[in-house]
Formats: C-alpha cells, sequence, structure tokens
C-alpha cells in the first residue's frame, strides 16, 4: 500500500498543480489497492464515480499526505535540483513542503542531507549576476534546517540570513525583506540558541541591539533566553547595553522583576532629560499592569515635575497602569483631593483611559469644565471629554449644556466637535446638532455641527438638505469645496445628494470646485459617468499642472476599469513633463487598471527611461500592483538587458519588477524568458534599434503634414491627422483617436466621451455643424509594421465625409495609399482635390 500511494503521489506531482485531480490512468492496475485506500480515506473521489473507470478522478484526503508520500518516492537529493526536467519546481510552496519531509526521513543518511543543504546554498541561476534563484535557494536551505538540525554548516547558513537581515546599505532593501520573512520559518531554537552564542561573543553595539530586537520577537517564554539574558545582565559593564538586556529580557518574560528594577533605577536617578523618555518607552513596553512601575510614576509625580514631564508620567500611567488596582485608586485619589486643575484633568482623563467608564473620572472632567476659571482649562477638558468618553450619556449632556449657554465661538465649535466623537445615534446630540445647522448660526458653527451630523446620525435628511442650500447660498469657492466633500460622505446613494452635485457640475465654472464636486459625485454614485468625464475634461484642457494632478489623482479614487479614465491617464503619463502629474497618473493607474494590457504595455516602456526616483519608484510599484502572473514572462524579457549589461541597485525600478518576477515564476519559466532572444516587437525595448525608425516616421509624417497645409487648393479646409503608432488600444483605439481630434482644435463631444468607435462616429457626422471650416478631412497614418485591426479598418468603412488610410494593408471599403509612395503628398492633394470638387 505504501508503495502504490507513494508512486501514486509523485506522479502526480510531477504531472503539475496540486489541485488538479488524480486520473485513472495514473492508477493503472491497482483497483484493489484504490478500494482499499478509499476505504481508508488516505484518497477520495472526486465528483460522480461510475462504472467507466477510465473517467473517474480522485485526489489525496489532505494534501500534507501526498506531499509526504511523494518525500518517500525521492531516492536521492540531485532530483530536487533536476529542474531542467520539467517535473518539479523545487522553489513552489508545494515542493518546498516535500523536501522537508524528505529532509525529516530518518533512513535518509546525513551525507545525502549535506549533500542537498550545500547544493542549494552554492546554487547559481543562469540569469545574470543577480542570482535571483540563488537567493531563494539559500534561504530554502535555511529553512531546510528545522528537518535536519545537526547540519555541520547550521550557524554559518543562520549567520548569512541574520547579515541580509540586518543590513543598513539602502541597495539592499528587497533581500533585506525576504532575509528578514525567512527568519520566522527557521527552527526557532536554532535561532535562538544562533542570537545567545552571538550576546557571549560578540560586542558590537549596532549589532547586539538589533539581535535582541529579533530575540524578543522569538524568544518569549524561552527559559534558555530568559536565563541567557538575566546572565549577560548581570555581567554587563556598558549602561547602554544593560538597558537593552533589560528592555529584551522584560519583553520575553513580562513581569521580570530584575528588568523593572533596573529601568526603575534610571527613572529615578537621571542624568538628563532623555533618560526620563527612554524609561517611560521601556516600561511602557515591559511593565504593564506592573505594580513596580506605577509605585515609581507615582513617587516621581510627587516630586513635582514640570508641566511637560507631568503629561508625559500621566502618559506613561494609561499604559501601564491598565487594570491596575493600585493605579487606579491613586489616580481616583488624586482627583477628589489635589487642587491643581491641570492635574485633577490630567488624572481623570488618565482614570478614563486605565478603567473605561469609570464614574469618578468623567464625574471629575464635567465638575472641572463647569467650574473652572481658566478658559485653556475648559478646552482641554472639552477636548479631551471627545476623546475619552464615547457613548456616555453624562458626558454628552455636558456638552449639550455648554452649547446651550456658552457663547465662546472657539469653545462651542470644540465641544460640536466633540460630540461627533462620542453622541452616535445619541437623541440629545442629534437635536441639538440639528439646531446648529441652522442659518441663524455662524458659518463656522454650521460647518462643524454638519460634518458632527453626519458622524452621529448619517444620512440625516437636515444635513442633505442644508448641505445643498450652503452650496447655493455661498460664494466662497474654499467653502464651496468643503460641503461638496462632506456631502459626498454623508449620504452615498443619496439621490437629493447625486442631483445636487450633478447640477453644480453644469453650472461650476472653477475648476478646483469641479474637480472636488466630480470627486464627491464619484464617491456617493459610484460609476456616475457625468463625474469622470468632468475629471478627464479637466485632465485635457485646464493649463494649471496642479489642477491636473488633482484630476488624476481622483481618477484613481472613482474610475475603477473605466476605459475612458484609464486612456487619459496613460496619455497624460505619456505626454506630461509635470513630475506630480506623472506620479498621480501612475498611482491612479494602479488602482483602476489592474491587468489592463495598454497600461502595462506604457509602464514596461517608461520604466527604464524615468530619471526621477520617486516617479521610477511609483511606476514599479504600479506596475507590480497591476501584472498579472501570465504576463510576467513577457516583462523578465523586455527587462532583461537593463539588468544584464549593467549591476542595478535594488531599489532600482527594473530590478524591483524583476526581482518581484523572480519569486512568482517558476524557475524554469524565469529562465526561458530570461534567455529568450526573439521578442516581439510591439513591446521591444532595445531603444537603439527602434529610435532611428521612429525618427524617421515621425519626420515622414511631419513632413506630410506640412506638404497638405501648405497646399493652396486645401487652405479652407480641415485636414485631421491621425497617427495610429500613438493607439494605446488598437483593438478599440476610439478615445486615442479623440485625444488627437481635440489636440488639432476639434470641439468637444458635448455627449460624453467617446469610448466606442460607434460613439466616435456619432461625434465625426456631427462636427461638421461645429466647424467654421467648408470640409472636414479625416487621415490616419500608419507606417508601421504591425497591422491596422479589422474591427478598425471595419468601423472606419461606416464613417461618412472624407477619410483616407495611409498603410501597407489593403482593403475594399476605404480608400487607401500607400506609405512608400514616394510622391505620396501630390498624390493626396490630387485626390482631395477630386474628393472637394465632387
Amino acid at each position: 500500500m505504501n508503495e502504490f500511494l507513494t508512486r501514486l503521489a509523485l506522479t502526480h506531482r510531477e504531472t503539475g498543480s496540486s489541485s488538479a485531480p488524480i486520473s485513472q490512468e495514473m492508477i493503472e492496475d491497482n483497483a484493489s489497492k484504490l478500494s482499499l485506500s478509499l476505504q481508508l480515506h488516505w484518497l477520495r473521489p472526486m465528483g460522480i464515480v461510475t462504472q467507466l473507470e477510465k473517467h473517474n478522478q480522485y485526489r489525496f484526503e489532505d494534501q500534507t499526505f501526498e506531499d509526504y508520500f511523494a518525500a518517500l518516492g525521492i531516492d536521492n537529493w540531485q532530483y530536487f535540483l533536476a529542474t531542467e526536467t520539467g517535473k518539479i519546481e523545487m522553489f513552489s510552496e508545494q515542493w518546498q513542503h516535500i523536501l522537508l519531509f524528505w529532509m525529516g526521513r530518518e533512513d535518509i543518511a546525513s551525507q545525502e542531507k549535506e549533500a542537498l543543504i550545500k547544493a542549494l546554498i552554492d546554487f547559481k541561476d543562469e540569469c545574470g549576476q543577480e542570482n535571483f534563484y540563488g537567493f531563494r535557494a539559500y534561504l530554502t536551505a535555511a529553512m531546510a534546517l528545522s528537518e535536519f538540525r545537526d547540519c555541520s554548516v547550521k550557524d554559518t547558513i543562520i549567520e548569512q540570513v541574520f547579515v541580509w537581515a540586518l543590513a543598513e546599505d539602502d541597495k539592499s532593501n528587497l533581500r533585506r525583506t525576504a532575509a528578514r520573512e525567512a527568519i520566522a520559518n527557521i527552527y526557532r531554537p536554532l535561532v535562538i540558541n544562533h542570537l545567545i552564542n552571538y550576546f557571549e561573543n560578540d560586542s558590537q553595539p549596532l549589532q547586539q541591539r538589533q539581535r535582541l530586537n529579533y530575540l524578543e520577537r522569538l524568544g518569549k517564554g524561552n527559559t534558555e533566553a530568559i536565563a541567557a539574558l538575566t546572565e549577560c545582565l548581570q555581567n554587563a559593564k556598558d549602561t547602554t547595553l544593560r538597558w537593552q538586556l533589560a528592555e529584551t529580557l522584560g519583553t520575553i518574560d513580562p513581569g521580570n522583576s530584575t528588568a523593572i528594577n533596573l529601568i526603575v533605577q534610571g527613572l529615578e536617578k537621571p542624568q538628563k532629560e532623555q533618560d526620563y523618555q527612554k524609561a517611560f518607552l521601556t516600561l511602557e513596553k515591559i511593565a504593564q499592569g506592573q505594580g513596580q512601575g506605577v509605585k515609581a510614576l507615582v513617587r516621581l509625580l510627587h516630586s513635582k515635575p514640570n508641566p511637560n514631564l507631568k503629561r508625559r508620567i500621566f502618559q506613561c500611567l494609561e499604559i501601564i497602569g491598565q487594570g491596575n488596582a493600585t493605579a487606579i485608586a491613586i489616580l481616583v485619589q488624586l482627583i477628589r483631593s489635589t487642587k491643581d486643575e491641570t492635574i485633577r484633568r490630567q488624572a481623570a482623563e488618565s482614570l478614563e483611559k486605565i478603567d473605561p467608564s469609570n464614574p469618578t473620572a468623567i464625574a471629575g472632567l464635567i465638575k472641572l469644565m463647569e467650574t473652572t476659571q481658566k478658559t485653556s482649562i475648559r478646552q482641554e477638558v472639552v477636548y479631551n471629554l471627545g476623546e475619552v468618553c464615547p457613548g456616555n450619556r453624562q458626558a454628552v449632556a455636558a456638552l449639550v449644556s455648554l452649547l446651550e449657554t456658552n457663547d465662546d465661538l472657539y469653545l462651542r465649535w470644540m465641544a460640536i466637535s466633540s460630540l461627533g466623537k462620542i453622541g452616535t445615534g445619541n437623541e440629545q446630540a442629534i437635536a441639538i446638532l440639528e439646531k446648529l445647522i441652522e442659518p441663524e448660526e455662524p458659518l463656522l458653527i454650521r460647518k462643524e455641527a454638519l460634518d458632527s451630523l453626519g458622524k452621529v446620525d448619517p444620512g440625516n435628511p437636515r444635513s442633505v438638505k442644508v448641505s445643498i442650500q450652503l452650496m447655493e447660498e455661498t460664494e466662497d469657492e474654499e467653502v464651496y469645496r468643503e460641503i461638496a466633500e462632506k456631502l459626498g460622505k454623508i449620504d452615498p446613494g443619496n439621490p437629493t445628494s447625486i442631483k445636487a452635485l450633478s447640477k453644480n457640475l453644469q453650472i461650476s465654472r472653477d475648476e478646483f470646485v469641479l474637480r472636488q464636486v466630480a470627486v464627491s459625485l464619484g464617491k456617493i454614485d459610484p460609476g456616475n459617468l457625468e463625474a469622470l468625464m468632468v475629471l478627464v475634461n479637466l485632465i485635457q484642457s485646464t493649463n494649471d499642472p496642479d489642477i491636473r494632478s488633482l484630476a488624476a489623482e481622483s481618477l484613481g479614487e472613482v474610475g475603477q476599469g473605466n476605459p475612458a479614465a484609464i486612456a487619459t491617464l496613460i496619455r497624460l503619463l505619456e505626454t506630461s513633463s509635470h513630475p506630480e502629474s506623472l506620479r498621480c497618473a501612475a498611482k491612479s493607474l494602479s488602482k483602476i487598471a489592474v491587468g489592463n494590457k495598454g497600461t502595462i504595455t506604457t509602464f514596461i516602456r517608461l520604466l527604464p527611461t524615468i530619471k526621477d526616483k520617486d516617479l521610477g519608484k511609483q511606476i514599479a510599484e504600479g506596475l507590480i500592483t497591476i501584472l498579472p502572473e501570465k504576463q510576467m514572462s513577457q516583462v523578465v524579457s523586455q527587462l532583461r538587458d537593463h539588468l544584464l549589461y549593467r549591476s542595478l541597485p535594488d531599489h532600482s525600478p527594473c530590478y524591483q519588477v524583476m526581482w518581484h518576477c523572480a519569486q512568482h515564476l517558476s524557475y524554469q519559466t524565469f529562465k526561458e524568458a530570461w534567455q529568450q532572444r526573439g521578442l516581439p516587437q510591439k513591446l521591444s525595448l532595445t531603444l537603439q534599434n527602434t529610435e532611428p525608425e521612429t525618427k524617421e516616421n515621425n519626420s515622414s509624417f511631419e513632413r506630410l503634414q506640412q506638404q497638405l497645409k501648405n497646399a493652396p487648393e486645401l487652405t479652407s479646409d480641415q485636414i485631421i491627422f491621425i497617427a495610429t503608432r500613438r493607439f494605446i488600444d488598437a483593438e478599440n483605439p476610439a478615445i486615442d483617436i479623440y485625444d488627437q481630434m481635440l489636440e488639432q482644435n476639434c470641439p468637444v463631444f458635448e455627449y460624453g466621451l467617446p469610448e466606442t468607435l460607434s460613439k466616435l462616429r456619432l461625434y465625426w457626422h456631427l462636427l461638421p455643424q461645429k466647424s467654421n471650416k467648408s470640409k472636414l478631412i479625416l487621415l490616419f497614418y500608419d507606417q508601421g509594421n504591425s497591422s491596422l485591426s479589422a474591427h478598425l479598418l471595419n468601423s472606419l468603412a461606416k464613417f461618412k465625409g472624407i477619410i483616407a488610410v495611409i498603410t501597407r494593408q489593403e482593403s475594399s471599403e476605404l480608400s487607401v495609399f500607400s506609405p512608400d509612395d514616394p510622391q505620396l503628398g501630390q498624390t493626396l492633394i490630387d485626390w482631395l482635390q477630386q474628393k472637394l470638387n465632387n
């Protein structure tokens, strides 16, 4: 039975995905063993089992069973590195599980396991000097130590992983992150013992601090680590090291009296101000709920510290005093006995945080707010009530009372803000806020009341109505934008809000206002085409780069998957020289264009050419976000040369993208893509080969344009030139054509953006009514080697008017001219004259 299951598991793993079913062919002539396996629940059928056995499919009851049996079928360590066979993928999760089971087999000699470990740490891929998969192989060896703890080179391996994880060089960020993640997968006792040995044999302060951080994460409750740190603490002479050891000891052994006592001593005998701050931070980390720390802070509080230090003592007390009866009793006593209003306020605030809803704390704050003569104290109490008393009816009632009786504008504004934080669903809070949004109140109060009312009673009809009234009344553009933004948050989907914002889109002329209103409309009515078109038109028409940047950023919030939004942002990325506009366009595309081929193509083309570090990082991160795994091989082929001929730091955009691909592609797939030579011309990045042709194409096109524009026979007509090389979506270039028409002073389409060729045809047919030229001529120019899509040519054949296509392709329904015609300009002039005279 073991032999049957072993052979079946290994054969299945070699044939592909673990999720694929086990076919009857793999079972062969083992009907009896199959039956027994099903009875013992090692295997289970998939779907309906029929009498036609050849159609039946099965799977292992658990993938762990399958990995275990597959490991039993591997006789030698070389099997794991035979990647060229295509049967295994050593770096996939399923094969790494199998490797771990193999390393744990007691019947495998240690020499065999040592040989595999050595092969892994010495692994060199054939994909450039970066050795992406060599690095992954090394981390695989580190992980394998979990099942081979007697490995002769375990300390060397663990130390190398720590060297990568603790690297301070900015150029090694990706390896550093991967190594830190790998440490968590190494057998924990091995790591802890390695760290302990390091402290005993090394005295570099920076390295000690960094490794202590790891011990804090990995060594909680580990008796060996606790004992070793206690001994180190007793023997250490350096004050800084002793402090660090105490902090780590207190972290892995919460409540450790030795560690806390050392910190308390530092608190009582500080040398300078920063010693206090260091002690506070450490106590907050290791002394939560411990009486030693609480008593030390109270003693310090009674020493009459300065105001800043006093505030910090209370903050520390709030953290370490959680649930501590001593801390609660001390704070209650302070509230009742002290005459210092500042201490009373701070004590009440801290008590409410340590013991939420404590009646003494809330009552103390309310009494102080009502009785104090100091405006600053009252303001701080009003603010604190909003921070520490969520849902407390006494606190809400006190704030409502203050709003009804107090005329101080700033204090009332603060009380309204606090009500918005603690008054959710409270009828008193809702009633007073509805009253405060009425016209007789100052604008500052009305705006804040609207904001708080939207928080305590989302969808309140009065807040929607008043917001719309304020937008109609105000002449202040800043106020208008502010209210529009709040209206977008009050009640998503509210038809009244949608109608009001849509109306304001039509009447407003201020670009900042248009942008904010469009964003708010897009949020409360997702997919609203009117809002999207406003943002698209702003990007295309504004002369203000800040407006363009904001509109591009806003499209990332409301333009999910919209082809017009994506095309507009791609065009901005290709044509703008404004750094912030470019960054916003790239960021928005990474949100709304996941898997979009046009965006991926643009990102790949721009990536090696970007000089600005922040923009390069944004484009790299955007490409990583939107890139599906099936397109990664193509990206590897395109970016290879940028790593092949020069060494790049791993924070460079190209390196980041290649690293990402290497973490997700199988080694065989990455290697094939890396070694590929015949690259698709469409995405070719070998600029030295394509640039001369592009320049020649451009100059030919420009000469033709100039010749036709200067032809005296055509002066009264408008020729609209469309360069097909600028198409992003070759199948549906409607937006690309429309963009080029707008660039040549064609009017905006009054029915929105022509997203399809059918809509573009309607736009073209209406265009003569808007033009002052006698005739309009649409001229397409294609001198590339890639063919125009049949869909485009068929659609253009349905356009009325004078249309010509310069291309090497043939079409029976369109007027086609060859770009290779040496007299192309004159040929076109003669043809156009004939058309215009008919």
